[in-house]
């Protein structure tokens, strides 16, 4: 269904660059931030997830983080290691946290981009605010991978 179905996929969230975001059309970046920006048992971004972040926001592109996480600590801890905007208990797939980070922005929901892990929370509430969307492979999924290998 074109309701699941990302613009991009990519492994991980700093494989996304500007190029990226231009080739997309859009001005501004909302993600999401568990399994997304870091696992659940990382209390911050990883240093190279740190440097993607600063290095979008270098390029022009605003970066919120909206996640449907509760723990108030837990996102503020990463939004103030990003240095951006965040919003926490989103309830994804439901919209009116996106259209909030949107606003906030000074930019039209059709203007940005959600970046996450699941199709049925990230992408799909990006297509009902008429975001566009990108799917990143989990970070749980990603250290699995490496302790196989």
């Amino acid at each position: 269904m074109k309701l699941f179905t990302p613009d991009v996929r990519t492994e991980r969230v700093t494989d996304i660059t500007p190029e990226t975001l231009c080739a997309l059309g859009v001005k501004g970046v909302v993600v999401d931030l568990d399994n997304t920006l870091g696992g659940y048992d990382d209390p911050l971004p990883p240093p190279e997830v740190v440097g993607w972040a600063k290095s979008i926001v270098a390029a022009g592109f605003p970066i919120s983080i909206v996640s449907n996480n509760s723990h108030k600590e837990r996102v503020r801890a990463y939004g103030e290691a990003l240095g951006v905007t965040w919003k926490r208990m989103s309830l994804k797939p439901l919209t009116f946290k996106l259209r909030r980070a949107a606003r906030e922005m000074g930019l039209k929901s059709r203007e940005l981009c959600n970046v996450g892990d699941k199709a049925w929370n990230d992408v799909l509430g990006a297509r009902l605010v008429g975001m566009r969307a990108i799917l990143v492979t989990s970070v749980a999924k990603l250290k699995q991978r490496e302790k196989e290998e």
